[in-house]
């Protein structure tokens, strides 16, 4: 948090955002609780829930010292977890999180977004 603290201030110059000091945690979908229409990936969905909670609470606390907070889901990615059937591949996600991230302004702290920005439910 100090390091933080620290690049807000030397960055006073710059909006709220990227350029000036920002949290992202990577999340997923299967943490909304407003999309869960399957079920199941009780572990998995619980610790997602929970770090999106988090984040919230992190950006209402963070606002003051000009700290952006904001959770993202990468997508279904092609990768040893999201297994040969996920529509993406990692360069579009990668691509797309960096894009978004570099967007984000004060309007942005504490939602949940998708790797192409799109906000998603809680």
């Amino acid at each position: 948090m100090p390091a933080l603290k620290q690049a807000s201030d030397a960055n006073s110059d710059k909006p709220m955002g990227a350029q000036r000091a920002a949290i992202i945690n990577m999340s997923s979908v299967l943490g909304s609780i407003a999309q869960n229409d399957q079920g199941g990936f009780y572990p998995y969905r619980c610790s997602k829930a929970a770090l999106n909670a988090a984040t919230k609470s992190m950006s209402l606390d963070l606002k003051k010292d000009q700290i952006l907070v904001a959770c993202m889901h990468p997508g279904w990615v092609k990768t040893d977890m999201g297994g040969k059937n996920a529509p993406l591949d990692v360069e579009t996600s990668v691509e797309g999180i960096f894009n978004t991230i570099l967007s984000l302004g004060e309007a942005d702290t504490g939602k949940f977004l998708q790797y192409d920005g799109t906000e998603l439910p809680w």
